[in-house]
């Protein structure tokens, strides 16, 4: 299931992306539908996550102002792997290389003007694209798992 999180800074965008898909009919859910000016994207970072942490095959979009702060805060937790992507082509490489399993877009602050064809492609690839298996790709991620939390 491809699930879809935004704070305020990126609730418009997120809407946009809803309506494409749903004129593409690809299934998603929002799992943060009100606007609320004081939310804060950590904690639509923990609702997003709460969804992914049901099952391994679930994917999740998530907006904030830059998409940095969600992306920070989504990588917290040891089963995300998000990935700040733009474009269709990062967004290949993260969900393929890197086995992402959130991409952040970012809203109203980094000033990218997405048009709806590009968003479009950008979902779509992400959603299409098969993670490699290589042993390269597979060796990263492995590491990426066992790295420490904090260091002594």
């Amino acid at each position: 299931m491809l699930y879809i999180a935004a704070d305020h800074a990126g609730f418009t965008l997120k809407n946009r992306i809803l309506k494409l898909c749903q004129q593409q009919q690809i299934a998603v859910v929002d799992v943060h539908p009100q606007y609320d000016q004081q939310d804060d994207y950590p904690d639509v970072a923990v609702l997003l996550a709460q969804k992914i942490l049901d099952d391994d095959d679930n994917l999740g979009i998530a907006i904030c102002g830059t998409a940095e702060g969600i992306c920070m805060g989504l990588n917290r937790f040891s089963f995300i792997r998000a990935a700040t992507v733009d474009t269709p082509h990062i967004t290949k490489l993260s969900r393929e290389h890197n086995q992402a399993n959130v991409i952040c877009l970012p809203g109203p602050y980094s000033h990218k003007d997405f048009s709806d064809k590009m968003l479009l492609e950008i979902v779509e690839t992400f959603l299409y694209t098969i993670p490699d298996e290589s042993e390269r790709h597979l060796r990263r991620i492995a590491k990426l798992s066992r790295l420490p939390t904090t260091l002594t």
